[in-house]
């Protein structure tokens, strides 16, 4: 579930108009029902290409989208005005088109570094920077810095084994190891991305 990260989807459903409608309780459920299930079938595709995962393919569209409608709207009111309104029209366009590819191409890339970064912390199973719900803590693996996240890592592979041994015996303590290790190394890669 760490890896799902879906932020402002643009999900637009059609209303139902029901005039005069006389059907039961059921047929009525029935209809709802169907009507919205079609609706969502078709809007589907937007939840799975905003995920942060891979790098939100839809944001990224219409940024880039956004860009080429202002480069084209800009330099075409441009060339309505004067010759010399061609190039001042084609210089803000190109602007526009410029700085929305770059917000997209910043915008995928920090949604899958937030995506990678939620992956490892979850991977690690570190109880210490994740709660029962998934919620961060007061630990912040951003706001460390690489050699407190490699540190704390460190203490996680000494502490890890003596907690597993406390829980479960010898299988705790290979176990423990095993973690302590991942943590070590995700640890750091988590402060990274």
């Amino acid at each position: 579930m760490a890896l799902i990260d879906v932020e402002g989807v643009p999900v637009h459903l059609r209303q139902l108009t029901l005039e005069h409608l006389m059907a039961s309780k059921e047929s009525i459920q029935e209809i709802l029902t169907r009507h919205y299930t079609r609706q969502l079938l078709h809007e589907i595709y937007k939840v799975f290409g905003s995920a942060g995962v891979i790098g939100n393919p839809m944001g990224f569209a219409r940024n880039v989208g956004v860009g080429i409608k202002d480069f084209l709207s800009v330099s075409s009111k441009g060339i309505l005005q004067s010759p010399s309104g061609l190039f001042t029209g084609i210089a803000q366009g190109s602007k526009s088109l410029l700085s929305n590819t770059v917000n997209a191409i910043s915008s995928a890339t920090t949604q899958f570094s937030k995506a990678a970064h939620k992956g490892i912390v979850a991977f690690t199973f570190d109880e210490h920077t994740t709660n029962m719900d998934g919620q961060r803590k007061g630990l912040d693996s951003g706001n460390k810095g690489l050699v407190n996240e490699f540190l704390e890592g460190l203490t996680g592979l000494l502490q890890s084994p003596i907690k597993g041994a406390e829980k479960h015996g010898l299988p705790g303590v290979l176990s423990g190891i095993a973690m302590g290790t991942a943590g070590l190394v995700a640890r750091p890669m988590a402060s990274i991305f």
